[in-house]
Order: C-alpha cells, then structure tokens, then sequence
C-alpha cells in the first residue's frame, strides 16, 4: 500500500460523503455522511479506488437504507444481485447485507458459513456503529461522540460481495443460513456467563466432593477446568445428561431445561437419541472411574471457525462414588491451546509426562529429548483425545522410526468408535512435492 494510494482513497472518500450528502434528506445528512466515512475507513484502498463511484456509493447507500429500522435483537439479513434497473447500481457479484447487535464472532461465522458453502468472498466491509433507536426500532441517530448516550446500542453492519449467485432458491438457502449462523452467536454469547458459572460449580464440586479415583487426576482435572476457563476454550453449548440403568442397559438422558448456548433446545434427533441406551463402548467408557471425556462432537460448529467442535464432558458421582450425571460442554479450543507447550497444559502435561516415564528415558538424553520433541509437535486436537496407551504406542512407534528412512501409519479409534485417526509418518527427505500430490 503507498502513500499515493491512501492519498486517492482520503479523496474518494471525500467525494463519496459529498455525494451521499446530496442524495439523503437534510434530516439525515450529519448521520448519512458519518455513516459512509466508517463504511469506508477500514477498507484497503485498493479494494475501493479502482471501483466505479457509482457502485461505492450505491453499495454504501443499500446497507444505510437497509439499516433504517430494526428492532434490537432481531438480525436483518438480506441477499441480492444489484442492477442498474432495480437499484441504480450494478456489480457482478451477489451481495450480502447483515445488520445486527455488535457480538463476539460475527464476521469469521459468516465468512466460515460462505466459505463452507463454496462461495468466493470478494469484498467485505463491516462498520460497527453507535446507534440510538426509537420504540419503533426506526434508527434516529448515529452516536458520534464519546460517551455515548446510554440508550444508544451498538450494531455490526456487514456488507460482503461473493460470487454471482441467480438462482432464488439458492438464494434463499444462503440467507436462511447465515440467518441460522447469527442465531447460533447470539444465543452462544448470551449464555457464556451462565456456562461459566456451571464450569465453576464442577470445580466447586471436584474440591469438596470425595471422588473414586487418584487424588492426582482429581487436581489435574480441576487445573484443567480453571484453565479452559482463562480464555482457552470458547463455550458455545452446555447441558447436563443424567446416568440411568434400566433392564442392565444404560442411559444418558438429557436433563430438561439445563440447556445453555447452543445446545438450548433439543433437536427432534438429540431427543430420540437421548431415549436411546448407550452403545457397549460409549457403556464401558461411561463406567470408567474417571472425570473428564475429551473429543470431538459429531457436529461442525457454526460460530468462529467451521470445524468440528470439541467436546468436553464431566462426570459427576455421588457420595457412594456412583456416577449420576455428565455435564457436557461444547465449544472450540482457542489458539493458545495450540500454541502452548504441552507442558503448561493440564491434562496434557500428565499425559506427556506418563509416556516419558514409561518409555524409562531420561529426557536430557538423545533418545528422551527427540521423545520430547514428539510430544510437543504431536497433532494438539489428537493429543486432548488420546488415551495414555495409545499416545505411548504411538510416540513410541514414531521414536523407534526416527533413523529408519520409510513410511509408517498408526491409526487411532476414538473411544466411541465414530472416527479413525490416521497418523502417516514420511521421512522428511521423502516428503517431497511429488509425494504430496502422489498421497
């Protein structure tokens, strides 16, 4: 970007909210000026300069209209192909309009929704404005001075170009779904206090509750909870299932009105599936005397990045040390889990430290230091799941690899039996572009 750039940008800008001026009445001059200056203040210059001042003006007077009224609360979301003859504007793209409360996530669900979706993003602008609103929802004011009045909300605007789309029912399903992404944020950022809070009653419990398992994972498990809880884990969901036995099968029933986030009402499918009995693996692992079950969920997650989200489930025993209940969260691991050493991680440090002394290495030696080094670039989201057995085969299988120049493969079950995971070992030497596209 150069200076001669930005320079062409502060006069197109300029030219712009003279225009807009013109074109809005007096009323709404001072808001539509104002609105059109932040429209455009964080956009790259080069995304605007060569594009024609009609298409810039028609784009940023759309989303002001479109914003007119609104009820806090409620998104607006809107998908159309502009023409000359409909809008007074053209562009080759199909344009996307959202207006809502400013939260956590919005922008990176709704491009992760249209990139799932297959759909090229060409432009995107998100002005987050100050607005005062009437009973009415009509908007009266944008709040340009600091503080601003204490009934003035603040509203995310959105306008994103993707790739032409002309068919109406195609239309139609993209607009519904970005609706369902904004549905899910909401209710996901409402509710984080409140899944807070049953976290902290599962630590409260773990440190006055006696538990029928090892003194050492008990503290591990609460240093792991505290820790998803300092900005490493994002809470999109919570609900509590209780533990039933009946005729020698088992049950995890969902509790009525425990849902939280995403997981606030019960699907039609997650309500046949929960009067379901528990497959013989999901049984066995239930009864395990253990505290936490870390793995993925069968679903992708629609906030924040389009994977499937990690699940993180708490056991819960009486005073007897029989199980009653699993309180289960769902959300995303944040990039610091990724990012850390596996030593500064609980849960994850037991586990590492359990392989290297079961490997009877001393981790200053050779041998020890290139298990380390395995164990800190082991695959983050398998080493949450693994099991200590498997983490040790594995390890273990790479370590004996590391001066045999071949390609080995270790798979993994998850402990419900829904997913393999297949680590393929390739000498780095052999890793080369030829390989990857051959694999």
């Amino acid at each position: 970007m150069t200076v001669a750039a930005e320079d062409r940008k502060t006069d197109l800008v300029e030219r712009l909210a003279a225009e807009v001026r013109s074109r809005v009445p007096a009323e709404q001059r001072e808001n539509a000026e104002q609105f059109v200056r932040r429209y455009f203040a964080l956009v790259a210059p080069d995304d605007i300069i060569y594009t024609s001042f009609d298409t810039l003006i028609g784009g940023a007077l759309s989303l002001w209209e479109f914003g007119a009224q609104r009820q806090p609360g409620k998104p607006k979301v809107r998908l159309f192909n502009p023409s000359v003859e409909k809008n007074g504007w053209g562009l080759e793209h199909t344009v996307l309009e959202v207006v809502n409360d400013d939260m956590p996530f919005i922008v990176d669900s709704v491009t992760a929704e249209i990139n799932r979706r297959e759909r090229n993003i060409h432009l995107l602008l998100h002005p987050v404005m100050r607005v005062r609103r009437d009973s009415s929802g009509r908007r009266v004011e944008l709040a340009a001075n600091q503080p601003a009045p204490p009934d003035a909300i603040t509203e995310s605007y959105m306008h994103v170009e993707i790739d032409q789309e002309t068919e109406p029912g195609e239309l139609e399903l993209i607009r519904a779904s970005i609706e369902r992404v904004l549905e899910s944020v909401r209710v996901a950022v409402t509710d984080w206090r409140a899944m807070r809070a049953r976290l902290a009653e599962n630590i409260q419990e773990l440190e006055t509750r006696k538990l029928p398992m090892a003194q050492e994972e008990v503290d591990e498990a609460k240093a792991f909870l505290k820790w998803l809880d300092e900005g490493n884990y994002i809470f999109l969901g919570f609900r509590r299932y209780g533990f039933e036995t009946r005729d020698g099968k088992d049950y995890l029933p969902a509790q009525p009105e425990t849902g939280l986030g995403i997981l606030r009402e019960m699907r039609p499918e997650s309500v046949e599936r929960s009067d379901q009995p528990l497959s013989p693996e999901f049984s066995a692992y239930a009864r395990r005397k253990d505290l936490l079950i870390i793995t993925k969920a069968n679903n992708r997650s629609m906030i924040h990045r389009s994977v499937p989200m990690d699940r993180v489930g708490i056991k819960r025993y009486n005073d007897e040390g029989n199980l009653i209940a699993e309180d289960r969260f769902l959300g995303l691991f944040t990039s610091a889990a990724y990012s850390r050493s596996v030593r500064e991680i609980p849960m994850l440090r037991l586990k590492a430290k359990r392989t290297i002394d079961r490997a009877g290495l001393d981790p200053r030696s050779h041998n020890g230091k290139a298990l380390v080094e395995i164990l800190e670039t082991f695959p983050r989201d398998e080493f949450f799941q693994i099991t200590d057995a498997d983490l040790f085969e594995v390890a273990r299988g790479i370590l004996l690899l590391q001066e045999r120049q071949r390609v080995a493969l270790f798979t993994r079950k998850d402990v419900f039996e829904r997913f393999v995971s297949c680590f393929v070992f390739v000498p780095r030497d052999r890793y080369t572009p030829d390989f990857k596209e051959r694999a």
